[in-house]
C-alpha cells in the first residue's frame, strides 16, 4: 500500500522538527526586539529608553504603523522635548515609508497640527516643531486628501516668528506641489494661497528664507515665480 499523503507531510513535520512560521505571521524586529516591546518601552520610567523605542519604531517604517496612537501619546504628553522630538521624527519615517496610506496616518495629522499650535507644549529652540513640520510635509506629499487637511497649517507657519519655522514650511510646501505632481496628482487648490506670502517672503530679511521661498514658488506657481523675476 503506498504512503497516504497526509502520512508523508507529518513525516516531513517530524523530520524538520517543527511547522515553519510563515514570515507574515512574524512580528517586526529591530535591534533584538519585537514591535510590542518597543511600544511598551514608550512608556519607560527613563527618557533614554523612551527615546530610543521611538527612533526603533521609525526604523521599522511602514510595519510599525501600529505604533502610531503610541507615537501620538508620547509627542503630546511627554515632558522631555528630546523625546517627543523623536516621536514626531518616527511619526514622520512611518508616514513615508507608508506612502502616507492607511488611517493611522490620517487621523495623526489633527493631532500633530494641534501639538505644533500649542504654546505650552516642552520645547526647546522648536525643535519638535520642526520635526512636526516635515511630518505633516512628508504625509502631505503622498495623497491628494490629505495635502488639503495639511497645506493651510503650513502656511500659517509661513507667518512663524522663528525664520527656521518660516523656511520649513516653505520647503515642505514645494515638496507638496512637486511630489504630486511627479505622481502624476493634482497638487491641492490651497496650495495657492500660498503665492502671495511666499513672494513677500522673498524681501525677508534671512537669506535662508528667501531662497526657500523661490524654490517654493517655483515649485508651486511657475508663472507668479517669473512674474517676481525668479529663474
Amino acid at each position: 500500500m503506498s504512503p497516504r499523503p497526509w502520512s508523508l507531510a507529518l513525516a516531513l513535520i517530524v523530520a524538520v522538527g517543527a511547522v515553519p512560521v510563515r514570515a507574515a505571521d512574524k512580528e517586526p524586529v529591530e535591534g533584538g526586539k519585537t514591535l510590542s516591546e518597543w511600544r511598551k518601552l514608550l512608556t519607560s520610567k527613563t527618557a533614554e529608553e523612551r527615546m530610543k523605542a521611538a527612533d526603533a519604531l521609525g526604523s521599522l517604517g511602514e510595519r510599525a504603523k501600529a505604533s502610531i496612537p503610541d507615537l501620538l501619546e508620547v509627542l503630546n504628553k511627554d515632558k522631555e522635548y528630546e523625546v517627543r522630538e523623536s516621536a514626531a521624527a518616527a511619526i514622520e519615517l512611518i508616514a513615508h515609508a507608508a506612502d502616507g496610506k492607511g488611517p493611522e496616518i490620517k487621523a495623526a495629522i489633527p493631532v500633530l497640527i494641534k501639538v505644533l499650535n500649542d504654546p505650552k507644549a516642552p520645547d526647546h529652540k522648536n525643535q519638535v516643531r520642526e520635526k512636526i513640520v516635515h511630518a505633516l510635509g512628508r504625509i502631505g506629499s503622498k495623497v491628494e486628501a490629505l495635502a488639503k487637511m495639511v497645506v493651510p497649517t503650513l502656511i500659517d507657519v509661513l507667518k512663524d516668528k522663528d525664520f527656521n519655522m518660516i523656511g520649513f514650511a516653505a520647503d515642505n510646501l514645494g515638496r507638496i506641489a512637486e511630489h504630486l505632481q511627479d505622481a502624476g496628482k493634482k497638487p491641492p487648490a490651497e496650495l495657492k494661497k500660498a503665492v502671495p506670502v511666499l513672494v513677500k517672503l522673498l524681501r525677508h530679511e534671512e537669506e535662508v528664507v528667501q531662497d526657500n521661498a523661490k524654490d517654493a514658488l517655483k515649485k508651486i506657481d511657475p508663472e507668479a515665480a517669473k512674474k517676481a523675476g525668479i529663474r
